[in-house]
């Protein structure tokens, strides 16, 4: 993948060019990241170990797709950034064995957010 880096680094490319090159970039990676995640969930399905290490290692997994795409210039799916966080989170909750139950809390701090946001956030909303 490093050659593919090249390139797409390259001078003599033009925007066409780069942004095919980006896309098979994409491709790859997206590939690579669903094999990982098969191979992923075959070993905790085989290994029996508690969910919140599932959760962990898939939450990880999707951020390192992500930083992978980010160093090859491929841009980064924001959805999944946040996705990886919330799988992180639910895997440190659910090892921590907490009493408050994860999904409410998520709830109450998103809807918090939307509402300061619909307050103090932005004013104007650009194309529309």
């Amino acid at each position: 993948m490093e050659k593919e880096r090249d390139r797409v680094f390259q001078a003599g490319t033009t925007d066409e060019t780069r942004k095919k090159l980006q896309q098979k970039t994409a491709q790859k990676i997206t590939t690579m990241g669903w094999g990982c995640f098969f191979i992923w969930l075959g070993i905790f399905l085989w290994v029996h170990f508690q969910t919140g290490y599932f959760l962990l290692g898939l939450g990880a997994l999707i951020m390192g797709m992500q930083l992978t795409r980010r160093r090859f210039d491929v841009p980064v799916q924001h959805f999944w950034v946040a996705a990886s966080i919330v799988a992180i989170i639910g895997g440190a909750w659910d090892l921590i064995e907490t009493e408050l139950p994860l999904v409410p809390v998520l709830l109450i701090l998103a809807g918090s957010g939307m509402v300061l946001v619909a307050i103090w956030g932005k004013r104007d909303f650009p194309g529309r």
